[in-house]
């Protein structure tokens, strides 16, 4: 069995800068929504930017654990902040939500929604951990 190198340039890293955009599903009648979600790849290259910076700044605490000798605690509320943060990043757009004012979902409210939608943050996490997503592209 062999194979040529050049037929795995279809799969490369380049397809993970790609978008991917699809209809988030009502958590209980797991009926299709009428908005459009665009998401980024975990492995694209912001979310290898978000990573670091979240590991620089556990580093930074355990640091400061080491110097103070003081055990730093999360909390739920600090977890979630965490998740509604990475969620944020992986966000490209919302496309076909309107406000109360009928107008689309500005990015300032991005945060709010994942915020008091914890079902659409497992949706968009789970969409842009599949790589199939940004490979079949």
């Amino acid at each position: 069995m062999k194979m040529k190198l050049n037929e795995l340039s279809t799969l490369s890293a380049d397809k993970f800068e790609l978008t991917y955009t699809f209809n988030p599903t009502h958590p209980i009648t797991r009926a299709k929504l009428d908005f459009e979600v665009e998401i980024r790849s975990t492995q694209s290259h912001v979310m290898r930017a978000f990573q670091e910076s979240l590991i620089h700044r556990l580093q930074k605490e355990n640091q400061t654990e080491k110097r103070t000798g003081k055990l730093k605690l999360f909390n739920r509320a600090e977890l979630e902040a965490d998740d509604v943060a990475e969620c944020v990043a992986l966000l490209v757009g919302i496309h076909g939500l309107l406000d109360d004012d009928d107008k689309p979902v500005q990015e300032s409210k991005y945060e709010q929604i994942l915020s008091d939608l914890p079902w659409l943050r497992t949706q968009i996490k789970e969409a842009a951990a599949d790589d199939e997503h940004f490979l079949a592209l």
